[in-house]
C-alpha cells in the first residue's frame, strides 16, 4: 500500500492554497507587489486612475471585452507571423485564474486607456520556504 498517498495529496492542496494566497496578497498590497506600483503610479501627476484586479472575474464584462480587443489590436499581426492568432486561447489566457490585471482609466472621462496583464507563477521550491 502506499501510505503516503494522502501526505502527498494534502501536500499539494496545501502548496496550491499558500500560493494563492501569496498572489492575493501581493496583488491586494503586499510589500513587492502591484498595489506598490499602483500606489506609485497614482502618486504621478497623470490623467489617469488606476485599478488592480486579481482576477478577470472581479471586472465588469465591458472591461474584459476591451481588454481583449485592445489585444487582439495591438497583437494579433505579431501572432499571425510567429505561431498564429487563436482568439479562444487568447480570451482563456486573459481569463484564466492566475491572471492579474491593472488598468488605467482616464481620470476625466473613466474611459481605459491601457492595461497589464500578468501571472504569478513559483517554482515548488519556492512554496515550500
Amino acid at each position: 500500500e502506499d501510505f503516503d498517498a494522502p501526505v502527498r495529496a494534502a501536500s499539494g492542496v496545501l502548496r496550491a492554497q499558500k500560493q494563492r494566497e501569496y498572489e492575493l496578497s501581493t496583488v491586494r498590497g503586499g510589500e513587492d507587489g502591484a498595489h506598490d506600483v499602483v500606489s506609485a503610479l497614482a502618486s504621478l501627476p497623470w490623467d489617469y486612475a488606476f485599478e488592480t484586479y486579481a482576477s478577470c472575474r472581479e471586472m465588469d464584462e465591458a472591461t474584459r471585452d476591451w481588454c481583449f480587443e485592445l489585444t487582439k489590436t495591438n497583437m494579433r499581426a505579431l501572432y499571425e507571423q510567429t505561431w498564429g492568432w487563436n482568439a479562444i486561447e487568447k480570451r482563456r489566457e486573459l481569463n484564466d485564474a492566475g491572471a492579474r490585471f491593472i488598468v488605467a482609466r482616464s481620470a476625466s472621462t473613466k474611459q481605459p486607456a491601457a492595461f497589464v496583464h500578468f501571472r504569478f507563477e513559483q517554482e515548488d521550491e519556492h512554496l515550500d520556504a
